[in-house]
């Protein structure tokens, strides 16, 4: 099998991003996520904790959701909340897309 060109997997890999509803990283130790930059390049939301780099990218409630550092039950509330209403979804989305232009 041959391999693909840089383009075709950075297109793979958009789509990729474009299609989740959510990207959710569960790092507990991380300086830069290359991950959750592209994502919200692509209008995918992201949930993390508040405990890592991703901090410098997620802004809490306006391209994503921070969660309290390491409590399982507030990372599967910043899902739900991310996910729960379409009209703050599409701000988010918008929000994190706008940030990555920047």
């Amino acid at each position: 099998m041959p391999l693909q060109s840089l383009d075709e997997d950075d297109v793979s890999l958009a789509l990729a991003y474009s299609t989740a509803n959510v990207t959710v990283v569960l790092s507990i130790q991380e300086a830069f996520g290359q991950t959750a930059l592209e994502s919200p390049a692509c209008g995918t939301p992201i949930v993390a904790f508040n405990a890592t780099g991703l901090r410098d990218i997620v802004d809490r409630q306006q391209n994503g959701y921070l969660a309290t550092p390491y409590e399982v039950d507030n990372l599967t509330r910043g899902i739900l909340w991310v996910l729960e209403n379409q009209n703050r979804y599409a701000l988010l989305s918008q929000a994190g897309r706008n940030k990555a232009e920047r």
